[in-house]
Parts: C-alpha cells; structure tokens; sequence
C-alpha cells in the first residue's frame, strides 16, 4: 500500500503497527492525491475545516499545527519555522485504501469495481521500498545550554512561589536534510520505534520536499 501511495504527491499513511487499538476498524489506511485540498493559517481556520467538511461529509486527511492555539486561546507566538506548513491543511482523497487482517477495501470518487481491481492488482506487484540508510545528521538547538539553564532557573522560582505545580519546557532540536525518498526514512524509523498511530503524510508540489 506505501509503495503504491508514494507515487502521489499528496497522500497520507497510517499503521497501527498491529497494536489492539480500542474502536479501531482498520489495520492500516492510505489516502491518496486529493479531489480537494485545504490550506490555512490560524486564525479562522476550523471554521474554514468545518465548512469544507461539511459541503461534502466524508473521509478528510491532514494535519492540525501547534500554533492553532493562537486561534482557540489569547496567545501568539512567533517561533522560527524551518518546515513552512500551512497550520491546518487537510485533503479528501480520490483513492481510500483500508486494509484489515482479512479484508482490503478499495473506495474512491467514481472508481469502478474495475478500477478497483485493476489497483488491487497493481499493489501485489509492488516492489519492496527499501530502507533508508542511517542520514548524517548534525542536530543543533535554537535555545543554547546557558540559556536554556536560567529558563529552568526562573521556572523553578515560578513552582517555589506556586504560580504553576508542573511545567512542559522544551528545548528543540532540528537539522536540516533533504530527503529523497520520505517513505523509505517512514520505514526505517518505524522499524526503530514501532508506534500505534504511526502516520506518513505528503503534501508538496515538488514530490521531493
């Protein structure tokens, strides 16, 4: 099913890993290229999701960004993007592949029993992808140790004098790669760490980005 899905530049992927998940009705599940697409930046972007949805009820894929906070809570931030997401971008998909441990259920807009068929053999041939080597990655953090350290510091006086009881602090970690083959990395770190919503979306022009 990944193979097949990583033609198309805008797809989505998800494994449970075989975990037993509560209301689960599906092992596995590839979105793929889109009938139609949505795009925004926080500030009335549910509203937007919640329109596009509902102009057409059904299956929708995407990603909700952290930064939607500032639309649903009297926040802002201005943290330095390396990625440029859209905060909210979600698709509705021409192909629905949902795969069970006895069954795989092929849907789209308008496909034919033929056309179903017609992938279902198409993913039996599939060659294998192939795992990603390890990538020479430098990691970096934007918050340096010294810094990084005094915010711990003034946190610590925050939960002495009982402003908070629990604090979730961060310092992020990035390195800049590019990829060739976004699926093959899928694999190998979920080979490494096999997660319950393990999940692969693409959404780019450029099939390499």
């Amino acid at each position: 099913m990944l193979s097949w899905g990583n033609r198309f530049n805008i797809c989505c992927f998800l494994d449970s890993n075989n975990y037993s998940l509560a209301g689960s009705r599906a092992e596995a599940i590839l979105a793929a290229d889109a009938v139609e697409t949505l795009e925004s930046p926080a500030g009335n972007a549910f509203g937007k999701l919640r329109r596009f949805h509902d102009d057409k009820p059904g299956w929708l894929f995407g990603h909700l960004s952290y930064d939607l906070k500032n639309e649903t809570e009297k926040l802002s931030s201005q943290h330095p993007d390396g990625i440029g997401f859209p905060d909210l971008s979600f698709f509705r998909p021409r192909y629905l592949l949902r795969l069970t441990a006895t069954t795989l259920d092929i849907s789209g807009e308008g496909l034919s029993e033929q056309e179903a068929q017609a992938i279902h053999a198409e993913l039996l041939s599939q060659p294998a992808i192939p795992t990603a080597p390890p990538l020479p990655l430098v990691s970096q953090a934007r918050l340096q140790r010294a810094d990084y350290l005094e915010a711990v510091r003034a946190l610590q006086e925050h939960i002495r004098k009982g402003d908070c009881y629990e604090v979730n602090f961060c310092r992020e970690q990035y390195a800049h790669a590019r990829l060739q083959d976004p699926a093959s990395v899928f694999l190998r770190l979920n080979a490494l760490s096999p997660a319950p919503f393990a999940a692969l979306e693409a959404m780019a022009a450029d099939p390499l980005a």
